[in-house]
């Protein structure tokens, strides 16, 4: 569980982040939403320790995140941000290999115990056959996919990802929620994922996190969120919800 309390960050004058108080499920598959420059990285950012707020407290599991050191941080948190960091000359495997760091560190030597891990990362992606692939020779869906195995590498019980889905077209988007969902019920490993698509988070989201303008609008479940009003509130344009010809569920469009 992650609890904040009085989170507030501004810039220029301009409030970007303002959360009095707030608990965040960390062992569901938990989906945040917002538009553009609603806090949505923000927010990611300060629960990974990326960014400082600049009054506040964030606890993870009774334990306020600044009293973990780096190294034990990564144990207990695993983030993927948006821009994601060089791997050109890295194989799958190479780069996989990179999540066992918080474990081993930088002179540490790999052992057979780092090797199972990272080989069942690899398979549980479904990527066996490009482990010696160089990571800029794979699709974006495959490059996306090699990068959660590192973090499923990692051990992290909570996984933090800012966009995942955003350089995928839409068959890659819900595939790789599937694999994130699935991962999730068989693990037990819990997700925080930023995302826009309001359909993508329904059908997959266990707990959904609205916010807009810094602010937390909205903390529920699908179900609560897929309303015409609040929908309407979050985004500021006509919306209206149809149903999913193959799921129980509800889809939001656009007027």
């Amino acid at each position: 569980m992650f609890e904040l309390a009085n989170l507030a960050i501004k810039r220029n004058q301009k409030q970007i982040l303002d959360v009095p108080h707030l608990t965040l499920p960390s062992n569901k598959l938990c989906v945040i939403l917002g538009h553009n420059g609603s806090g949505k990285t923000t927010l990611m950012q300060c629960l990974a320790r990326q960014l400082s707020p600049d009054t506040g407290s964030i606890v993870f599991n009774n334990q306020d995140i600044n009293h973990f050191s780096q190294r034990k941080l990564a144990q207990e948190i695993a983030f993927l941000p948006q821009h994601l960091p060089a791997s050109s000359g890295l194989t799958v495997r190479e780069l996989v290999q990179l999540g066992r760091f918080p474990w081993r560190g930088t002179w540490g030597r790999m052992q057979a115990e780092d090797n199972r891990i990272i080989n069942r990362s690899i398979e549980q992606v479904s990527l066996e056959s490009y482990s010696d692939q160089f990571i800029e020779d794979l699709s974006g869906g495959e490059r996306q996919r090699a990068w959660i195995a590192m973090l499923l590498a990692q051990q992290s019980p909570v996984l933090l990802l800012d966009e995942p889905t955003s350089a995928l077209d839409v068959s890659h988007q819900y595939e790789l929620l599937s694999l994130l969902k699935d991962l999730n019920q068989k693990t037990g490993q819990g997700m925080v994922i930023i995302l826009h698509d309001i359909n993508l988070a329904a059908r997959y989201a266990d707990h959904i996190l609205a916010m807009k303008q810094g602010q937390v609008l909205f903390q529920g479940n699908a179900d609560e969120l897929m309303q015409i009003d609040a929908l309407e509130t979050l985004y500021d344009i006509p919306m209206t919800l149809i149903n999913h010809p193959k799921h129980d569920s509800k889809v939001a469009i656009v007027c």
